[in-house]
């Protein structure tokens, strides 16, 4: 299992930010980034909740290794995307969606 600092760390990195900039995004000073990336310091629910939306990842990505419902294989299509291709990707599916609604299955 993948700790919550190294996946705080690789969300951060994946988002181009600094730790002093997502400290700001989540009200804490950059120590505690520091210090949560090194398994030195837990989050709480809250700053979790803060932190999923500061790093723009579900607190299923934050928490858990492998998603154990049947729509694991979708989001892991998602894994190695940066957030402008997660955009992206978001809203190509979300055309397909209104194109496939219009259809009739016979």
């Amino acid at each position: 299992m993948k700790d919550i600092g190294n996946k705080i760390r690789q969300y951060r990195k994946e988002n181009n930010l600094s730790q002093e900039a997502l400290a700001e995004k989540v009200d804490v000073n950059k120590n505690f980034i520091y210090k949560l990336e090194s398994d030195q310091k837990s989050l709480s629910l809250q700053l979790a909740i803060k932190m999923a939306n500061a790093l723009n990842i579900s607190l299923d990505e934050l928490f858990a290794d492998e998603l154990t419902h049947e729509h694991t294989n979708y989001f892991s299509l998602f894994e190695d995307c940066s957030y402008a291709e997660k955009e992206i990707l978001i809203k190509i599916l979300q055309e397909i969606k209104t194109v496939l609604h219009g259809y009739t299955i016979k």
